[in-house]
Order: C-alpha cells, then sequence, then structure tokens
C-alpha cells in the first residue's frame, strides 16, 4: 500500500528572519525619509541668514535658483536699484554677495518726510537728498533770497532773483529775459537746489535744547532771509532755509520747511565747470551775469565804426540833478568825431591813404589810425571787472539818470559799428549796431563805471582799457598839419600879408593853377597799388599884376612837401576865447584876417602880442580819378599868440599850435618856389 505525500512546513526560525529583513527594509527606509525631512528643515533654517532693520523689521538672505538674494518675511524679493544694492522698506541699502551670501550696509540712515536715498555714481556712495532729486529737465523756477551786506552803505539789504523756464525750456532770469548769463554758476545752482546732499541730519534733542539761533535759523521759517524755493515742471515746490556754515567750512546748516529737523548741506568744491553752494546762493544776481559792454565786435569789422563820438561831461550838482528837464546829454563837450572809410570807396581818391577822417570840430583833419586802432581794439577785447548792478525793467526809461546820480558821470562814448556792408550799393551799411556808453569818474581803485542801456547794466572796467578815455584832441588827431597827394592839386592860392616875398614888396596874395592830366593818361590803378605818378605835372604862377608863369617842377614839388612834412606840436594854449576867434577869422572869405578880440586876463599871451595873421593857404583838390570830379577846399590859417607857437585853423576848425618857427620857413619856402636857383630844403625843420 502506497503513503500520501506530506507538504513539510517551513521551519519557524527561517521565516522570521525575512520578516525581520523585511522590516529593516521599511525602518530603513523610514528613518530615510524621516532624516531627510530632518535634513531639509535644517538647511532651510541655517541655509539663509537673518538681517534686523532699524525699526526691528526681519528679512532673510537666502538662495534662490543658486544665487543668494534678499527677501522680506512675505518671501517677497527686494527692491533692486540700478547697482544691484537691495532697499529696504524703511530705506536701508544692503550690499549681498550673490555667490557667498555675505551682506553688509551701505546707508543705513533712516529718512523722514521727503527725504530720499540717491546713489551717486560719481562718488560711489548714497546721498541723503532733503527732497527727491530733481534735474534740469523737471525744474521750472529756481528762486533765491538772501541777505547781503553794503559796504559803502555799511548796512544790510534783502537781495532776490528768480530763474524761470520758458516756453522754449530755456532759463532766463525774471525780469531781464534774454540777458546772457554764466551757465557754469547756472549748473551749480541747479545741482546744490536740485541735488540737496547732506552730511546728516541733527540730533533733534540737540536742536531743541540748543535752539534753532545756534545754527544761524529763525524759530519760525517765514521770517528767515537767506532761503530758496526750487519748483518742479509739476508744480511742486521745496523750500530749503539755510543758516550759519559749519565750523569745518564743508557745509551749511539748513532747514526744510515743514519739518522742524536741522540738516548739514554739504559744500560744493570749486572747478573749471562749477562754483560753490555758497557762491550760487549766498550771492547777487549780479554775479551770475556776464557784464557786457558792447554788442560783439570781431575782429573782421572792429574798425568799421561811424559817428565816432567821444565827449566830456561837465561837472553835475544837485541843482542839476534837481532840474525836473535835466538830461547828462545836453552837458557833452564834444572830444572828438570821426567816420572810417572803407578803401573800397576812397581808393584813387584824395582821402585814398585816409582810414579815419574827423567830423565836427575837428571836420576835414585825418584821424590817427594807430590811435583809433588801439581804442577799438580795447572795446572789442576789453575784460571788465564785473556786473555791479542790474538796474531793473523800472530803471530802463530813466536809466541814465539813475546812473548818473549814483556813480556820476564824466564821459559819453557814441558810435555806430557796422557789421556788414553791401558791395553792389557803394559800400552802403547793411547791418549795424550804435552804442551808447556812459562813463563815472575813476574811481580810488583805478576802474570806472560803465553804463550800456542795451544791457541795463553797470559795469566795471580796469582804467587800462580805457585810457583813450584821457586823451585830448591833439592825441586824436594825426599830427601832419597838410593832406593830400599833390596829383590831386588843382589850385593853391597863398595870403601872405605885409612883408616882401620873391624880391615883390608888399605881395599879399599870389596862387598857383596845376595841371596833371597827362601823367594820368594811360595808367590804370591796380588793385595791390594805387601810388599814382606826377611826372608831368604842369605849375603855372599867378601875380598880380604880371602874366601867368609856368614855375620849376622840382622847386615846387619841394614846396609842397615841405607843407606835407609840416607838423602839429599839441593843443593851442591860448584862451577858448582867443580859440574861438581866430576861428572865426579864419572863415572869412577874402582877405579880412585882422582879429581884434583882446583877453580879458592880463597874462593872456595874445594880449601881450597880439593876434597876427602870419600866413594863410587856400589849396583845392579835385577828386578827377574817381570820376566824380568833386571839389575838395582846405583852407589853412595860422595865427600868432606867443613869441613861439601859431593856433591852427582848418576851414575855421579845430584848436591845434604849430611852431612860429615852421611857419616862418614856410614862408620862406615860398618866396624861393619863385627863385629856382636856391634849393628848397624841404626835410629842414625850420
Amino acid at each position: 500500500m502506497t503513503s500520501p505525500v506530506n507538504v513539510p512546513t517551513p521551519p519557524k526560525k527561517r521565516r522570521s528572519s525575512l520578516k525581520r529583513q523585511r522590516m529593516a527594509v521599511a525602518i530603513t527606509l523610514a528613518v530615510a525619509i524621516l532624516l531627510g525631512a530632518v535634513f531639509s528643515v535644517v538647511y532651510y533654517f541655517t541655509s539663509r541668514t537673518a538681517f534686523y532693520d532699524w525699526d526691528d523689521t526681519k528679512y532673510y538672505i537666502l538662495m534662490e535658483d543658486g544665487l543668494y538674494v534678499m527677501k522680506d518675511m512675505d518671501g517677497n524679493v527686494l527692491e533692486v536699484t540700478e547697482e544691484g544694492y537691495y532697499v529696504t522698506a524703511l530705506g536701508t541699502v544692503m550690499d549681498i554677495d550673490e555667490e557667498t551670501g555675505e551682506f553688509k550696509v551701505v546707508a543705513a540712515v533712516p529718512t523722514t518726510g521727503t527725504e530720499t536715498l540717491q546713489f551717486s555714481k560719481y562718488k560711489g556712495e548714497f546721498d541723503i537728498l532733503l527732497y527727491p532729486m530733481l534735474e534740469r529737465a523737471n525744474i521750472q523756477s529756481i528762486e533765491v533770497h538772501n541777505e547781503m551786506y553794503d559796504l559803502e552803505k555799511e548796512e544790510f539789504f534783502e537781495n532776490s532773483f528768480r530763474f524761470v523756464r520758458d516756453k522754449d525750456g530755456f532759463f532766463n532770469i525774471e525780469g531781464y529775459e534774454g540777458l546772457e548769463f554764466d551757465s557754469n554758476m547756472f549748473a551749480t545752482l541747479v545741482t546744490v537746489t536740485g541735488y540737496t546732499s547732506t552730511y546728516a541730519r541733527l540730533d533733534a534733542e540737540q536742536v531743541a535744547l540748543r535752539g534753532y539761533a545756534e545754527y544761524g535759523l529763525t524759530d519760525n521759517p517765514d521770517d528767515a532771509k537767506n532761503y530758496f524755493i526750487i519748483t518742479d515742471t509739476s508744480g511742486n515746490s521745496h523750500k530749503v532755509v539755510l543758516g550759519d556754515e559749519i565750523p569745518a567750512g564743508t557745509g551749511y546748516y539748513a532747514r526744510y520747511v515743514g519739518r522742524d529737523d536741522v540738516y548739514i548741506l554739504k559744500e560744493m568744491e570749486v572747478t573749471d565747470y562749477s562754483t560753490t553752494l555758497s557762491g550760487a546762493l549766498i550771492t547777487r544776481v549780479e554775479s551770475y551775469v556776464y557784464p557786457r559792454v558792447l554788442a560783439p565786435m570781431s575782429g573782421n569789422n572792429y574798425f568799421d565804426v561811424s559817428n565816432f563820438m567821444l565827449n566830456t561831461v561837465d561837472e553835475i550838482n544837485e541843482d542839476i540833478l534837481d532840474d525836473p528837464d535835466f538830461n547828462p546829454e545836453n552837458l557833452l563837450q564834444n572830444v572828438i568825431t570821426f567816420s572810417y572809410s572803407p578803401i573800397q570807396i576812397r581808393q584813387g581818391t584824395f582821402y585814398s591813404n585816409v582810414a579815419y577822417t574827423g567830423a565836427g570840430a575837428y571836420e576835414g583833419y585825418e584821424v590817427n589810425n594807430y590811435k583809433v586802432d588801439t581804442c577799438l581794439q580795447r572795446l572789442m577785447s576789453m575784460e571788465p571787472v564785473r556786473c555791479v548792478e542790474l538796474l531793473s525793467v523800472q530803471h530802463n526809461k530813466d536809466g541814465l539818470l539813475y546812473f548818473a546820480t549814483k556813480y556820476g558821470v564824466s564821459y559819453c562814448l557814441e558810435f555806430t559799428h557796422n557789421t556788414a556792408r553791401d558791395s553792389k550799393n557803394n559800400y552802403t551799411p547793411t547791418e549795424s549796431m550804435y552804442q551808447q556808453l556812459w562813463f563815472s569818474p575813476m574811481t580810488e581803485n583805478g576802474t570806472y563805471y560803465l553804463y550800456n542801456q542795451l544791457y541795463s547794466m553797470v559795469i566795471e572796467v580796469n582804467r587800462e582799457d580805457l585810457e583813450f578815455l584821457e586823451w585830448k584832441a591833439a592825441d586824436w588827431v594825426d599830427e601832419d598839419v597838410f593832406l593830400g597827394n599833390i596829383v590831386f592839386l588843382d589850385y593853391l592860392e597863398c595870403f601872405v600879408p605885409g612883408g616882401t616875398t620873391a624880391g615883390r614888396t608888399g605881395l599879399v596874395k599870389f596862387s598857383f593853377d596845376a595841371d596833371n592830366s597827362e601823367s594820368l593818361v594811360g595808367w590804370e590803378p591796380s588793385s595791390d597799388s594805387i601810388t599814382l605818378p606826377s611826372d608831368k605835372l604842369k605849375v603855372w604862377g599867378n601875380v598880380p599884376g604880371e602874366a601867368p608863369f609856368t614855375m620849376d617842377l622840382v622847386q615846387f614839388k619841394n614846396l609842397y612837401l615841405s607843407l606835407l612834412t609840416s607838423t602839429m606840436s599839441g593843443e593851442a594854449a591860448c584862451s577858448p576865447e582867443h580859440a574861438e576867434a581866430f576861428r572865426e577869422a579864419a572863415k572869412n572869405a577874402e582877405g579880412d584876417y585882422q582879429i581884434t578880440h583882446t583877453c580879458a586876463d592880463e597874462n593872456c599871451p595874445v594880449t601881450q602880442y597880439g593876434a597876427e595873421p602870419v600866413l594863410v593857404l587856400k589849396m583845392v583838390f579835385n577828386n578827377e580819378l574817381d570820376g566824380s570830379g568833386s571839389e575838395i577846399v582846405r583852407t589853412y590859417t595860422f595865427y600868432r599868440y606867443s613869441n613861439r607857437q601859431c593856433f591852427v585853423a582848418l576851414n575855421g576848425k579845430g584848436s591845434f599850435y604849430i611852431l612860429q618857427s615852421r611857419v616862418e620857413k614856410l614862408v620862406r619856402d615860398l618866396g624861393l618856389v619863385f627863385t629856382p636857383e636856391v634849393a628848397i630844403d624841404p626835410e629842414a625843420k625850420t
């Protein structure tokens, strides 16, 4: 019989071992999970750093996406500046190393009110500003008020000015629109008012303890004398009151109106492009203004002036100022008047070598080119000391009276400066600018005050730039008595009263006729030279009672050269009454040259020697070359008023003298022209 098959049961020992293995794996996994969770929690808390701000607000620096960032308690990343700095809600600036998580506080000064932090790329740090920075494009106006001290009056006065943006975006000084001002100074003003960089806000308890006066500030900001108001283009305004300079000299105490705090505004350093805070705010508007004397004159046209008149001004006293009809122009005494003539106009004419001809009391005289050039170059390149005072709009009507009353007037200079001429219309001026300048007496500092109504300002100028004010007429007028090339001579009339001339006793009047037309046949002037020939000049003598006769050409030319080399010696020393009598006598048309005037002063030279006509010349010139055929009459008269000097008059004008010995030589040479065997020496002085 077959026995049943029995399936054995696994031993208990083996089953227990497997169970234990399975349990071990489960436990291991559980432990791993538990450790992972613990590690995650530990890692979360150990990989971030807490930071507490001034107001105890808590922030964390932790890694996110492989880089460290700064977050608030809600997990929000803080605001980051352009420079990569994190800024807390309070305004504290943090520098976080994104790779290591290390941090440092860049700026941790608490702000209040409108205070703001602004990073300065130039300095590489943050500045604390009284209010958000305003750039020039966002500024509508800047108003400055300050109290200044007048050294002359020894008293304080309130001063204010305002820069305002116009509709075209340009800034102007209010009340002086269009007036040019110093761009560097204005740039500083924009900086110190738009970027109010401070060193610190003072401890409020110390300010309360010491009081605002300790810092040069007033308890009530409305009572302040020194302050500025800046307004942006949206109409928002900020007013800042300035106090004393801090002891270190590097800033000024200041107060933002609307807060009780006291700050220290940083002073600026002077550079080639900026001034200081004090230079921009604690000053007068005049320091901003370019001191303008004249409209610009260039090296291409500074010499082109018309009706240039320099006048002295009679002394102004209180009685004159009290006159309601007072006008300084009624007190002018002319020193010199002249005008420029372009070479294109005078080329080939009698005045071809005369750039400036006198007018008025010195009409017909040649004005010294060197003197004129010196004067006009000084005016063109003048560097005024400063703008002393801007005359406001209400002064424009009576600005001259105001200037005369406050500063006095001693000189007046006026002229028309021509900047363009029409070459197709006889070089007539097409663009001109009239200038009128008034000058005070010279100050004790060796300067003058100057007023030009065109710019409504008073300017201070150094004496060396205005030396021409002190020149007399004799300094301006060329010293040569006679003028004119012999090639233009048409007629020469001479009058020598009394005595014997050329062997003819009692000869009073004789003349010469000249003709140079043959010398000019076939001659054409060049652009480089207008030297005119006179090799075929013909001259005939005319003596009363005798037939005309041909003169020796060499002898006559030497006579003419004697005339041209005669020079004046200076201003006539005779009295004004005698000078006027001489001028009036010189205007007589025919022969009546006797002077009957006598001087009231017993020391007057004329009383001692009499007024005796020594020589009279009448020279007639014709401008044949320019086709006009115009006649130029130049009558020279000489009157002795001392034993050495003779008064000179040209066409009855002038106030100069020539040495008596020179006049006597001319009389002798006139006699010798009739006796060619005795040569005239034109180079001899007497």
